[in-house]
């Protein structure tokens, strides 16, 4: 987690470093300054975490094997120059789960359905630039975490914990009017470990993990 939020902390530096690109205005584009706001939605990916909990005296790993799922979310940012935006973002996603491979000493997959949420509220810094109607830009952010896992495995887990998070994106936006866009774009976020009780009062720990999403995006513009 530590060299990710390096990474993370060295690309927003690069992000405010580009901040004074500029470009002329085009016929239809962004106003170059001003309020906006922006909902996605699309597919999330989670990698599979690692769980830790107590099988009698022995403290037990196991990989939890979880579906794909979705991502929905919304946004509040303001266009500082044309060029350089900051913004505030809020997502949640949600994947099932449905079996935990247990290790030594009891070496089985487990049956384990349920389902594990994510709602992150995030910091971002973003830089784009118009070529015409078209605004490709990139973007990273940090931030927190709330992961929740309702899961049937054990005596049951139905928990919840915070975690540092942060990610990177790119995408791709096209004005259809002077003040509405729509876009798709990849994101990449990582989520630190969390610590969880189950319904026996066992602690059950979850390692950091990341996640890939594809999204679809509105924008609206409330400045020029």
């Amino acid at each position: 987690m530590k060299k990710y939020l390096t990474c993370t902390a060295a690309t927003v530096g690069l992000l405010f470093s580009s901040a004074g690109l500029a470009t002329a205005a085009d016929e239809i584009g962004y106003p170059s300054y001003g309020l906006y706001a922006s909902l996605h939605g699309g597919w999330y990916l989670p990698q599979e975490p690692t769980a830790t909990f107590e099988v009698g005296p022995d403290t037990v790993l196991g990989g939890i094997n979880v579906d794909n799922g979705y991502r929905i979310g919304g946004a509040i940012g303001y266009d500082l120059t044309r060029n350089f935006a900051v913004e505030f973002e809020t997502s949640f996603a949600r994947a099932n789960v449905n079996s935990i491979d247990v290790g030594p000493p009891v070496n089985a997959t487990q049956p384990a359905p349920g389902y594990g949420t994510l709602l992150t509220l995030m910091g971002n810094a973003i830089v784009g630039e118009d070529y015409g109607k078209w605004r490709p830009y990139v973007g990273a952010g940090i931030g927190g975490a709330l992961v929740t896992l309702n899961v049937d495995f054990m005596s049951g887990l139905d928990d919840s914990d915070w975690a540092l998070a942060g990610q990177v994106f790119a995408g791709i936006d096209y004005a259809i009017s002077d003040n509405v866009s729509v876009g798709a774009r990849y994101r990449y976020q990582h989520v630190g470990s969390t610590n969880y009780f189950d319904d026996g009062d066992e602690p059950v720990g979850l390692s950091d993990f990341g996640a890939h999403s594809i999204e679809f995006g509105l924008k609206v513009k409330f400045g020029g």
